[in-house]
Formats: structure tokens, sequence, C-alpha cells
């Protein structure tokens, strides 16, 4: 192996999180109370229902339910909101009970705001009297203001790096 597989580089550490399984898309999950469901009703996404609320034909079109016994229904957006990097911020060796070639890699992240459906930030902007636009950039704003902050954990073998895991730390 030579000695440019073997150094983990910020770049290097990047695309490999970027790229492992389970880091983008997301299944983002929307809360099903207050003043959000209140939208989704006006705005014929869902009906309230038993339990939570049942989703109608447009509601189908934008978002879709699951359920978990341990935590209820969750909404989700029908095509995932996609996650990025926005700087690797640290390397480090990790604790040795992953071993001597593993490390630790902490970085800032957000999601692509040009996934949100575009429908539900009308909705919002239209419920807070704000201008088309107005709900994205302040989601944008908002990120760039205070980003996710999470870590992985990389193990060298004999190929290269490998992601092992990767935690997404709270609002990401």
């Amino acid at each position: 192996m030579g000695a440019d597989t073997a150094q983990l580089t910020r770049p290097k550490a990047q695309e490999l999180i970027s790229n492992a399984p389970g880091f983008s898309p997301t299944e983002m999950s929307l809360p099903l109370r207050g003043a959000f469901f209140d939208l989704g009703v006006k705005q014929g996404w869902w009906v309230p229902g038993i339990v939570g609320v049942d989703l109608t034909a447009r509601g189908k079109e934008i978002f879709k339910l699951t359920a978990t016994l341990a935590s209820g229904p969750k909404l989700r957006f029908v095509k995932p909101i996609r996650r990025f990097i926005i700087a690797v911020t640290g390397i480090t060796d990790a604790p040795q009970a992953f071993g001597p070639n593993a490390k630790v890699v902490q970085y800032t992240g957000g999601f692509d705001v040009s996934d949100f459906p575009k429908e539900v930030a009308k909705a919002f902007d239209d419920k807070n009297g704000n201008p088309p636009g107005t709900f994205i950039a302040r989601f944008a704003e908002a990120q760039k203001k205070n980003p996710g902050q999470s870590e992985a954990l990389l193990k060298l073998y004999d190929d290269g790096w490998r992601v092992e895991k990767v935690e997404m730390g709270p609002g990401f």
C-alpha cells in the first residue's frame, strides 16, 4: 500500500462520507402537530385520522407516511432531500477499541434546499404572509449560521479507507 493510500486527508474523508450508504439522500421526518398539522389540513395534504393523519391523493404526491411502534406516525417527503458536507472540521485517532487504523472524522453539513418540495415551501410562505422564496432562503441561511455537527468512523484496510459508521448530529 502506498503512502498516499494510508493518509486520510480532509478531501478524501469528505468524498468517502458523502458516498457512504445511509448518508444521503435522507428521509427527513416532519412533525405532525401544531401549525404544520393545521397547514396540511388547510392545503388538502391530509385529513385527521384515527392515529395521526390519512394522506389525500394530493398529499401522497408529496409525502409518505411511515410508522414505528416506538415513535408513532412519521411524515416524510416522497422525494428524499439530499445531505451535503459543508466542511470536514477535524480528523483524529479513534479510541483504541476501534483498532489501530481507525479515525474519527468530524464535519458540518446541511440539506440541499433545492430538493425541498416547492408546494410545501410556498404554503409556508403564504401562511406567514411572506413573499415567494422566503422560506427556502431562511432555511438556507439558518444552515449557514448553524450547520449540523456530525461524526464518522473510518478504518484503513489493505485496499484503502472505508466508512464504518456515520452518525448525524442534531439538525442534520
